[in-house]
């Protein structure tokens, strides 16, 4: 119980509502932290109830004035004490893991405490499928069954895709709980209400774990009923394989250089361009070649190499270079090589990351593109096209390139 939660009642009373949730966490937040979980055995000793029998503390004596005023003296704001007193406390949090974990836990399970009618009409409202707990703070099976009520919120508790249960605690001694519990007609702890839709589904009183847990997994079947295929025996597609079709076949690499050769002898080059015809096809044959042959050779090798930054690099800003001065249908060759490499994890991740003027996927796709707008071309593109299609399969070989 805390500031926020005392708003929160405030509010529910008065309005039926509840204060935004970022705000209501916040002490949890704060709890969660390593420094927070240092200090929570502390903050738990200053408001954990006295066990009814636990011996009342003795009072203490009277403090002459004299000692009082030195007390007051020496209790006056001090900010080294308090600059060495929080370093005390980071140290301890980093040095006892555990605890942290702990509370963190603890403090970060699904579980609402509710204090107010209104506050647990929006609870039930708010979820499809809630489980409320009441409880009193005289009452041992209580105590008991929390650890499994926690337990079931964390694994049963409502997830990123908004399946799961909601679960709430109500202490009849804390705030409105008597009411509440009138409300339900709840005249036993623990007792352990259950909604769909906001409607009562059922009820279960006493510190019973398993029917505890059963109530909870079908209370969650019925809000959240699997799809009827599910159950269907269907070998044939479950047989079926979620891999991505690659194509991996390996093309003579003389070959496919030959060609392209031919595309760069054929093609006129402004004077200007960098880099040159002959520094192009010589970037292919002495660097992306010696790369492709290591890699994919016959029989393969047990430990294939990666294309190194130097090689991407080069066969890139020659790659550049090709696809602003070679038509599209002479652009095939070395759509098959980047298809090959593809194949090659370090070579998809390089192509995840690079930027789009340098991307040669990015620019086979642009080229593509333009081609199939172009109604009137005389061009035939379809290798260029067919090759690209094959090339963009071999994206999925790399995952990180395949969710780009």
């Amino acid at each position: 119980f805390n500031c926020n939660s005392f708003t929160n009642d405030v509010v529910g009373f008065l309005t039926g509502n509840s204060i935004p949730d970022f705000i209501k966490d916040r002490p949890t937040d704060f709890l969660s932290t390593p420094f927070g979980a240092a200090l929570r055995p502390t903050i738990d000793a200053m408001y954990r109830r006295p066990s009814p029998s636990a011996p009342t503390p003795p009072v203490p004596a009277p403090v002459p004035a004299t000692a009082a005023t030195s007390a007051a003296a020496q209790a006056a704001p001090n900010p080294q004490l308090a600059a060495q007193l929080l370093q005390a406390f980071a140290s301890q949090a980093g040095s006892s893991p555990a605890l942290a974990n702990t509370a963190s836990q603890s403090l970060t399970a699904p579980v609402h405490a509710i204090t107010n009618p209104p506050a647990f009409n929006t609870f039930i409202k708010n979820h499809r499928a809630a489980v409320a707990f009441f409880t009193s703070t005289t009452c041992g099976p209580c105590r008991t069954i929390e650890p499994t009520f926690e337990r079931l919120a964390e694994e049963k508790g409502v997830k990123a895709d908004g399946r799961g249960a909601g679960f709430a605690k109500i202490d009849i001694d804390v705030g409105m709980g008597n009411a509440l519990a009138s409300q339900w007609n709840v005249r036993a702890t623990p007792t352990f209400i259950f909604f769909l839709d906001g409607q009562k589904l059922d009820e279960l009183k006493g510190a019973n774990a398993n029917e505890l847990r059963t109530q909870v997994d079908l209370l969650l079947f019925q809000a959240f009923p699997p799809h009827p295929h599910s159950s269907l025996s269907l070998p044939a597609v479950q047989a079926l394989s979620l891999n991505p079709i690659l194509f991996s076949q390996v093309p003579v690499i003389d070959t496919v250089l030959s060609k392209l050769s031919t595309f760069i002898d054929s093609a006129t080059w402004p004077t200007s361009t960098t880099p040159t015809p002959s520094q192009v096809k010589q970037s292919l044959t002495t660097v992306v070649a010696p790369y492709l042959k290591s890699r994919f050779s016959s029989p393969p090798p047990s430990k294939p190499p990666s294309a190194t930054p130097a090689v991407l690099a080069s066969w890139s800003q020659a790659t550049t270079a090709l696809s602003s001065i070679l038509p599209v249908e002479s652009l095939f060759p070395l759509v098959d090589l980047w298809r090959l490499a593809l194949l090659d994890p370090a070579v998809g991740s390089w192509a995840a990351t690079a930027p789009a003027p340098s991307n040669p996927i990015t620019i086979f796709i642009d080229k593509a593109t333009t081609t199939l707008q172009q109604t009137n071309s005389t061009s035939n593109p379809r290798n260029y096209l067919l090759t690209t299609l094959r090339l963009l399969s071999n994206t999925f070989a790399t995952p990180l390139l395949s969710q780009t």
